[in-house]
């Protein structure tokens, strides 16, 4: 009996410290109590939301820096960014240099709602986390998160002697490719249509329609939002109030009326200042009134890279 006891400490012992690589809710996914059920090829495909971040600019600001500070640094970024993730029923998949791949059920109110709410908090937690840097005289950290939903298979590949859980999909590459569009518009999080259609109460978040595109090896294309909730207030309420004047802009791109869309987003680059997806929007209708519009113009944007 003792025996049969302490091999049960063992096994709760090591499930318990496995739990730090493979989260719980994993294992759950997968119906299994313990990592040690785990087999190779045990997989389930589920319906679920992927949060893809990075801090931007990451190789300069830990250029220069000691192997220590580097690793104190990304742990302590890291040690801000999960709660919020936790709060709102994800859990985070993987680490990858400065990146974070987080997934959501929908454990909390639905597994699009939980996914932007993450990412709101995400963007809280760093607004606090920049206050302590900037007091330390250390420069603030900008992130951008994308944020995109849809069948996902999970389960554990590789080989005999090495194994790994992860998910795979066609959501979680373009998840991937969404969080790196944020640079191209200067957003702090972007989501797909994907996404946006499954929120339960979509007017409870502030977005903004900011392009319909196709990204690199898609066909079809995609319709990506900004989400302007968890953005300072100063810049919530310059995107909030230039907000009707950029989707009539859009609206006019769309139907090939370059001029009148370059006058809206003109308007809005006068009034809130700095907006750099209404910049983009005025160098591609300069661009189309020089060169002209392409025939059969459907305003969909070819996005070559990711």
């Amino acid at each position: 009996i003792r025996e049969r006891l302490a091999e049960a400490e063992k096994n709760a012992a090591l499930s318990m410290a496995f739990e730090r690589y493979v989260p719980q809710e994993f294992l759950s996914c997968l119906e299994k109590a313990s990592i040690l059920d785990i087999q190779r090829g045990d997989h389930v495909q589920r319906q679920m939301s992927v949060l893809f971040s990075d801090i931007r600019s990451f190789t300069t600001i830990v250029e220069g820096n000691s192997h220590d500070e580097n690793f104190s640094f990304i742990n302590r970024y890291f040690a801000q960014m999960e709660p919020a993730i936790r709060r709102a029923g994800g859990f985070v998949d993987s680490y990858e240099g400065d990146a974070v791949m987080a997934l959501f059920p929908g454990t909390k109110t639905g597994i699009a709602d939980d996914a932007v709410s993450a990412g709101i908090g995400m963007l809280q937690a760093l607004a606090e986390y920049n206050r302590e840097r900037v007091a330390a005289g250390r420069v603030p950290l900008s992130i951008g998160i994308g944020i995109n939903t849809g069948q996902l298979i999970l389960g554990t590949i590789g080989s005999s002697d090495r194994m790994k859980c992860g998910v795979i999909g066609d959501p979680v590459n373009l998840a991937a490719r969404v969080e790196g569009m944020t640079k191209l518009y200067g957003a702090a999080m972007l989501i797909t249509e994907y996404t946006y259609t499954l929120l339960r109460d979509p007017a409870a978040v502030e977005v903004r329609e900011v392009d319909r595109v196709k990204v690199k090896g898609k066909t079809a294309a995609v319709t990506v939002y900004e989400v302007l909730s968890g953005l300072p207030a100063p810049e919530l309420a310059s995107r909030l109030a230039t907000r009707a004047t950029f989707s009539a802009g859009l609206l006019q791109f769309r139907r090939g009326e370059m001029a009148a869309a370059l006058a809206s987003f003109e308007a809005v680059l006068a009034s809130a200042g700095r907006d750099v997806a209404a910049q983009l929007y005025v160098d591609r209708c300069r661009d189309f009134l020089r060169a002209g519009v392409p025939a059969g113009w459907d305003g969909v944007i070819n996005l070559g890279d990711k």
